[in-house]
């Protein structure tokens, strides 16, 4: 009998390792200027939307709730943030509208930093980097030599 027992706790430890273990949280889709939020829900508030559409974790929940609601005026039913019409379909500002309607310097912060990075990437579709130019010494001329040679000591003759 100790056999048949040692056989179902196998079975059963078998089965315990082999369950996959799903995360607690998925992980929310990252949203950019110009794409769609919505339809939004009954339950859903213009915070917890701006919260999950902010581009960065630097742009305050405030400056995001402004620029959703400035660039969305139709999804209100009244002049205030607080009337958020449910089933409405919400456009997500670009950075660039976040720094025009909030006047929002970390917005403008970013918005230049990306600026920079765009430029010293080059231009889209192109994988190389453009190749240095050469040192002015070492083009001296056709027939140069690249490095200069050093002077060979005096041979000694017996």
């Amino acid at each position: 009998m100790e056999a048949a027992e040692a056989v179902q706790v196998a079975e059963v430890a078998e089965a315990v390792d082999s369950t996959v273990v799903e995360p607690a949280k998925p992980a929310r889709p990252a949203y950019k200027g110009g794409e769609q939020y919505g339809p939004v829900a009954p339950n859903e508030r213009l915070w917890n939307i701006a919260a999950k559409v902010r581009p960065a974790p630097d742009i305050g929940i405030d400056t995001m709730m402004k620029a959703l609601f400035a660039i969305n005026p139709t999804a209100f039913s009244k002049a205030g943030m607080d009337y958020l019409k449910v089933g409405v379909t919400l456009r997500v500002p670009t950075l660039r509208e976040i720094a025009e309607h909030t006047h929002s310097k970390v917005a403008k912060q970013l918005l230049e930093q990306q600026a920079v990075a765009n430029k010293t990437a080059g231009p889209a579709g192109s994988s190389q980097s453009p190749l240095p130019s050469p040192p002015p010494a070492a083009a001296s001329g056709p027939g140069a030599d690249p490095e200069p040679k050093p002077a060979s000591p005096p041979s000694a003759v017996n």
